[in-house]
C-alpha cells in the first residue's frame, strides 16, 4: 500500500496510521441514553409569573424566555 499524507496524523508522540474509513464508530454510539443535554432537571420548574418576571427584568418575550430555559441558557 502507498502511505498517503491523509494516511498519517502528526500528533505529539509523532506520526501515527489512521483507521480506515468505516472503522470509526459513530458519535452517538458513544453517548450513553442516560445522559441529559442542557437542561437542568434537578431544579423545580419555573412558574408562569417567574417566566413572565424574567421575560420583564431582560426585556425579551416571554415565548424566548421558556426557549432559552428550554436550551438551558437560563438556569
Amino acid at each position: 500500500m502507498i502511505a498517503r499524507p491523509s494516511h498519517w496524523r502528526h500528533g505529539g508522540g509523532g506520526r501515527e496510521s489512521l483507521p480506515p474509513s468505516g472503522s470509526a464508530l459513530p458519535l452517538a454510539d458513544r453517548v450513553k441514553t442516560s445522559d441529559t443535554w442542557g437542561k437542568i432537571t434537578s431544579r423545580p420548574a419555573y412558574t408562569q409569573r417567574e417566566i413572565e418576571l424574567i421575560a420583564y427584568q431582560i426585556g425579551e418575550t416571554v415565548a424566548a424566555v421558556k426557549r432559552a430555559i428550554d436550551l438551558g441558557l437560563i438556569p
